[in-house]
């Protein structure tokens, strides 16, 4: 095998496939990569028991060649080289990656081969392929993120600790739920979904936890497809670069509908940017209570944080209905419902069970929490 590929395509694509390496244990095929390269491109391979990802790059091959090594950090390594061009060969024994010819400063790395390639890069060539969405990445990212918000990772019920995704024509559910949280994201599909009725399954919380990372900030279009091939049920997230096979659980996720509750009795009204610049201000905000107080005839809400005996106050502009009231909510909880907002305006609504409830303008993103008191 010998190639040129440019560096920091070939850095990226090392990172998205180590971050779905993450592992349980410390086995060592939990680290394994496949580097693999035809007459066209080259293509890194990751992944364990709950996913597969596979990303290609352009690069320019001059000895096709396939080669499985032990790297879990090698992204970091190979981003001090100085070139922007790699030269990567490899045979039975040894892989070397060294800066190209074009630097006057030459680095060289080089790491043993696994003799015999790992038994997790599998064919994931699919017999049963229907799509289900096409996204932006970010978009997906944003959806993914907050519903993590809601899982209870310590829950006995599997279908609790992980995340759940509930398909019809028309909508994308994306929940995470517990006995203490609920956070939905809703995707309008436009029609476009080829599932016809209602279906529910669960997918892994670290698997959906990095597909996060891998997709924040991206501006390209995903397409999700559910598939069914030799090694089970998988949900594949594609772009023009990478192919992502998440394992669907056997757990049937379940009907999150039944504790939704309209009934508010205050609502605030804010812009999105004044609140997200009032939590973010609030520095520590993460590990004390914030008192948020609101007065009839008033314009402004005023964010309360006290700990470690002293205490930070910042008022932001907000419409709302109801009588006065003082309502505690732990730092962490609100910083987190709120950090997933992307419209231009949101909402804090309370019921009289002390749950609060978070909406987007739009109507697309939900949180529940039995997280404050009044």
């Amino acid at each position: 095998m010998k190639l040129l590929v440019t560096k920091t395509l070939l850095v990226k694509a090392l990172e998205y496939v180590s971050l779905s390496n993450y592992k349980a244990g410390d086995d060592e095929e939990d680290k394994a990569i496949m580097i693999s390269c035809d007459n066209y491109v080259l293509t890194l391979t990751g992944g364990n028991a709950e996913n597969h990802v596979e990303i290609t790059i352009e690069a320019e091959i001059e000895e096709p060649g396939e080669i499985v090594i032990q790297a879990s950090d090698l992204d970091k390594q190979i981003k001090g080289f100085p070139s922007k061009e790699i030269m990567l060969t490899g045979n039975d024994e040894f892989m070397y990656f060294e800066t190209s010819e074009d630097t006057e400063d030459s680095l060289k790395c080089n790491m043993k081969v696994d003799a015999v390639k790992s038994e997790k890069f599998k064919d994931y060539t699919p017999s049963k392929k229907m799509q289900i969405l096409k996204i932006n990445a970010g978009e997906l990212s944003d959806a993914f993120a907050a519903s993590i918000i809601g899982v209870d990772k310590k829950s006995p019920k599997e279908e609790l600790r992980n995340v759940g995704m509930v398909t019809t024509k028309d909508t994308i559910d994306i929940v995470g739920f517990s006995s203490k949280r609920l956070s939905i994201f809703t995707v309008d599909t436009n029609g476009t979904n080829e599932i016809v009725d209602e279906k529910r399954f669960t997918i892994p919380y670290m698997a959906i936890k990095n597909i996060v990372k891998m997709f924040k900030k991206g501006k390209t279009e995903i397409i999700v497809t559910m598939e069914r091939n030799a090694q089970g049920n998988f949900l594949c997230f594609k772009n023009e670069v990478s192919e992502i096979y998440t394992k669907i659980l056997n757990t049937t996720y379940p009907d999150y509908k039944r504790i939704l509750n309209n009934s508010y009795n205050m609502t605030m009204k804010f812009e999105s940017a004044n609140l997200k610049r009032a939590i973010s201000s609030l520095t520590g905000i993460s590990k004390v209570n914030v008192v948020v107080t609101l007065a009839p005839g008033e314009e402004n809400v005023r964010f309360t944080m006290s700990g470690d005996g002293s205490k930070t106050g910042l008022a932001i502009p907000c419409e709302f209905t109801g009588n006065k009231k003082i309502i505690k909510i732990y730092g962490k909880d609100l910083k987190e419902a709120f950090s997933n907002v992307t419209g231009k305006e949101c909402s804090l609504n309370i019921i009289q069970d002390a749950l609060f409830v978070m909406k987007e303008a739009p109507g697309t993103y939900v949180f529940f929490g039995s997280l404050c008191r009044l």
